[in-house]
């Protein structure tokens, strides 16, 4: 089990360092728990490829109902991937439901054969499996064993708002990636080396409005005055659900009011550098590191900064 953990815990710090800082704030426990849920997340994601990815899927639901039903033998745990002893023990401890990771596996799944969205509505749909899946589970993880300040009533209500708080982010990358597309991008399946290609995840209704040919664009890093309107709307559509989270960061609990508001300023704050690089998105509006460590040291208390350096040393011994 600590192998497993540990493999979680060392993807987690090598492609989320800011929300790995961010989670070690937490109790030991939940910690954890986060570093399993972040390794499965990384994990399905890196097993883009069709035939890796359906494997993938098979293995996680067998084991779903294998441990279901207690007819898993502990000996059996080296068939499959390194992870899921400690994703299991997580999903045991909070007894997460199935349909959580079906929502997160259908949007997995739509990555293999969806190369454009039509409508919003549409991207919601993908969006509600590859980033409300996970908003959802980080919920269950910081509201465990609280049920004083978080009752069930009270999580039914801060769903939707986690929800929103998720697309938002991923909204963010989307639009950060519009600099990104190339010809490829709208190729299914490279017939060559059999490369899966990504998707263009901005609604083809957005770019009809605007007669925003992204390809042509990209080749030739056009920016308009067109372009520039087009990337305001997109803006502005994502701040907007940002503000709506807000309501919902609102009533959480002061220590994780804090937490939850530094994920949602390294995000939305990437935005205004969009704006400040005049909606350029043909270079990097990456924020540097130097710039994420202002936003945390603006939004975090002393206290949740020193539990972090103690626990970055603690919890690593």
């Amino acid at each position: 089990m600590d192998d497993s953990y540990n493999l979680c815990q060392r993807l987690f710090k090598k492609h989320y360092k800011n929300y790995y800082l961010l989670a070690l704030s937490l109790p030991f426990n939940q910690f954890k728990q986060v570093c399993s849920i972040s390794g499965f997340v990384i994990t399905a994601h890196k097993r883009f490829e069709k035939i890796n990815l359906i494997n993938f899927i098979y293995d996680f639901f067998t084991l779903y109902d294998l441990i279901k039903l207690s007819k898993l033998d502990e000996k059996d745990w080296y068939k499959y991937h390194p992870i899921m002893e400690a994703v299991f023990n997580t999903i045991d401890e909070l007894n997460l439901p199935r349909e959580l990771f079906e929502r997160f596996f259908n949007s997995m799944k739509m990555d293999l054969n969806k190369y454009n969205y039509k409508t919003f509505t549409e991207l919601e749909e993908y969006m509600d499996g590859s980033a409300s899946t996970i908003g959802e589970m980080i919920l269950y993880i910081i509201v465990q064993n609280n049920i004083k300040s978080y009752d069930k009533i009270k999580i039914r209500k801060l769903l939707p708002y986690s929800n929103d708080l998720s697309i938002a982010i991923q909204l963010t990358n989307i639009i950060g990636n519009i600099g990104n597309i190339s010809i490829n991008s709208i190729n299914s399946i490279n017939s060559i080396n059999n490369e899966l290609h990504t998707p263009i995840y901005i609604p083809t209704y957005f770019l009809d409005c605007y007669t925003i040919d992204l390809i042509e664009y990209n080749t030739n890093k056009i920016v308009d005055n067109n372009f520039k309107d087009f990337v305001k709307c997109q803006l502005n559509l994502n701040r907007e659900i940002y503000n709506n989270s807000q309501y919902g960061i609102n009533e959480l609990e002061p220590e994780h009011i804090e937490i939850i508001q530094t994920v949602k300023n390294l995000n939305s704050l990437k935005l205004n550098k969009i704006e400040d690089n005049n909606y350029n998105m043909f270079y990097s509006n990456n924020q540097t590191y130097y710039e994420q460590v202002i936003i945390m040291y603006n939004t975090l208390s002393y206290k949740t900064m020193f539990k972090i350096v103690f626990n970055y040393v603690y919890y690593t011994l």
